[in-house]
């Protein structure tokens, strides 16, 4: 079972495609982090911390990324793309995501899926070091339990 879920629609535009209409694939996992950010901002918490006055702050990072891409998708399709929080480690997110393409009957047919894990880091904006991972704030857990549908 997930611990939440949020979903968010786009429409393929055609700067997003090939000559052939089809949508290339670098935008899903565009679209995976769209959701993902509009998921932040719906529980009012930050992607990016704020910059310290040793140069360093706070983010998530990718550590693991995958997708399966099942059926092209084309100019001018509407997508629902959905993420989920499938677990909360001590510093990382996992997170699944689906994109289904909404058909002109109202079904959805499901073209893709993705996986991910964020981990929670320090960084130093000078890149002087390597991220360090740490702990998740116990308010970020709390605010996406607020909104999950379990």
């Amino acid at each position: 079972m997930s611990v939440s879920s949020h979903s968010i629609e786009r429409r393929v535009e055609l700067h997003q495609t090939d000559l052939g209409g089809l949508m290339h694939h670098p935008n899903y996992f565009i679209w995976m982090e769209e959701t993902e950010y509009d998921l932040f901002e719906r529980i009012d918490e930050p992607v990016i911390g704020p910059i310290g006055p040793d140069l360093r702050g706070s983010g998530w990072p990718r550590s693991k990324v995958s997708m399966s891409f099942l059926r092209p998708l084309h100019y001018r399709d509407r997508v629902r793309i959905t993420l989920e929080i499938r677990r909360i480690r001590a510093a990382g997110i996992e997170y699944e995501a689906r994109f289904d393409r909404l058909e002109s009957d109202g079904s959805l047919t499901l073209v893709a899926k993705g996986a991910y894990t964020a981990m929670y880091c320090l960084y130093d904006i000078r890149q002087r070091s390597e991220p360090q991972p740490l702990p998740i704030p116990e308010s970020f857990v709390a605010k996406v339990a607020a909104v999950a549908k379990v």
